[in-house]
């Protein structure tokens, strides 16, 4: 889902200041690590009860529908990325 996964960074980028950014983006990679694993446990019996096609297709379409969903239903489209200010240590 890498539509979700920038978006997602986008919006922690635009509200986290940035002398926090490091733990943060450390605490979003300690929780992606730990769901993988249960995601692969989970991913096990659900192909023997459905079928890897048939999987496939149903995480697919769930993903195209979360992603719609985030976008329609959020303010993501309304960001204004030109009154963001970005200021760099000199």
């Amino acid at each position: 889902l890498p539509v979700i996964n920038t978006l997602l960074i986008t919006i922690v980028q635009s509200i986290i200041p940035q002398d926090k950014m490091g733990r943060v983006g450390s605490i979003i990679q300690v929780i992606s690590l730990v769901i993988s694993p249960v995601g692969a446990i989970i991913s096990g019996p659900l192909g023997e009860v459905f079928g890897i096609n048939y999987l496939y297709i149903y995480f697919a379409t769930l993903a195209l529908l979360i992603t719609i969903a985030m976008y329609s239903l959020s303010n993501l489209r309304h960001i204004n990325y030109d009154e963001i200010q970005i200021e760099f240590a000199e």
